[in-house]
């Protein structure tokens, strides 16, 4: 079995209060770039005012709503996702930032690659 690989890479998201980012493009870029095949990718944000999910597009207005009057364990700023083959496996689904924060208007999102 070959040895574990791991790679980090973080990019910057224009954000403002209640917006809705598809992280997945960015993601699924970021993973052909790293050459790697097979394993998990780990998507974080470093905040609390701020929330990562997989989810279909369909319904996204009323998820968000859900998710703004949720208590705060409730939901999580990070999502671990596996890959195979070089590709996410979201079957239908994509990654979606949920932007709280009415100050800050950029988001550092971090992903992690573990894998071979």
């Amino acid at each position: 079995m070959p040895p574990l690989v791991q790679r980090h890479y973080t990019f910057v998201c224009s954000t403002k209060k209640n917006k809705i980012i598809d992280l997945t493009a960015k993601l699924s870029s970021s993973l052909r770039k790293s050459r790697l095949t097979n394993g998990v990718a780990n998507i974080y944000a470093s905040s609390d005012n701020c929330v990562i999910v997989t989810r279909k597009s369909r319904g996204l207005g009323e998820f968000y709503s859900r998710i703004g009057s949720a208590q705060p364990p409730v939901f999580s700023n990070n999502v671990t996702v596996p890959f195979f083959s070089g590709k996410l496996v979201l079957w239908d689904q994509r990654i979606f930032l949920f932007e709280f924060d009415a100050v800050r208007n950029r988001r550092s999102v971090h992903l992690t690659l573990v894998g071979e």
